[in-house]
């Protein structure tokens, strides 16, 4: 995580990503990993993302896209345009490159303006990879709103039609998930 020091945190991802990814793919690791080391003590969904793009090569693809999606994102009222915009700019990648998907996430955090739904809803809307830029763009406004909202939080049970089950909590599904793996 490395609260407050985006490069420490691109310098883990990096070292993590190259082993999988190339090119934007590193990128959008290192991308992710300063805004999220940024979010702990940044002011604002800007700050972040600058300091996302801190970390990104300036003639990279990637930098352009999610630098030309922040000033959408500023600029234009309706969050369905900026999607729209995005469309148009990168529609013809597959739906979980790191391109659309890292500038799909810097627009709905700046568009969003501190609104933790609005910004989730933005990512997943966004129609591409809607698990992974909905998570990284909730762990990102959830920082600095200083937490989760109470109303997204999970209650302790589930409700389950499993014999023995329903209402079982996490903790307890946890601790028998332990017992199974030492048996």
């Amino acid at each position: 995580m490395n609260p407050g020091d985006p490069a420490a945190a691109a310098e883990h991802a990096w070292r993590d990503a190259r082993l999988t990814h190339t090119a934007n793919g590193i990128y959008g690791a290192m991308f992710a990993a300063a805004m999220c080391a940024a979010s702990m003590v940044a002011a604002s969904a800007e700050e972040v993302v600058r300091a996302g793009l801190s970390v990104v090569p300036e003639g990279s693809r990637l930098h352009e896209a999610v630098r030309l999606a922040a000033a959408d994102a500023t600029r234009e009222d309706d969050f369905e345009r900026v999607v729209d915009r995005l469309h148009e700019r990168h529609g013809a990648l597959h739906w979980v490159h790191t391109i659309n998907n890292a500038a799909l996430v810097a627009a709905t955090l700046i568009h969003g303006r501190g609104d933790f739904t609005a910004t989730i809803a933005g990512a997943v809307a966004g129609g591409w990879d809607t698990d992974s830029a909905g998570a990284t763009a909730g762990a990102v406004a959830g920082a600095l709103n200083g937490g989760v909202p109470e109303r997204w939080r999970m209650r302790d049970s589930l409700a389950s039609s499993l014999t023995g089950f329903d209402g079982v909590g996490l903790a307890e599904l946890a601790a028998r998930t332990r017992e199974m793996m030492t048996s």
